[in-house]
């Protein structure tokens, strides 16, 4: 039941405004769409860290 809590309380963000996000995550997202790609890092996963398939 909390796993679908959390994945509402997501699904309900995907959906607001930004005027309706609280104001953390609103600057979260101002400071990601502020970066250069060369201050990001890279995504990856546990497989591909770890070299299995």
């Amino acid at each position: 039941m909390e796993d679908e809590y959390v994945i509402n309380g997501v699904d309900k963000f995907r959906s607001a405004s930004l005027s309706e996000l609280p104001k953390e995550i609103v600057e979260l997202l101002q400071m990601s769409d502020e970066s250069s790609k060369k201050e990001c890092i890279e995504h990856s996963n546990s497989r591909s860290i770890l070299g299995r398939k």
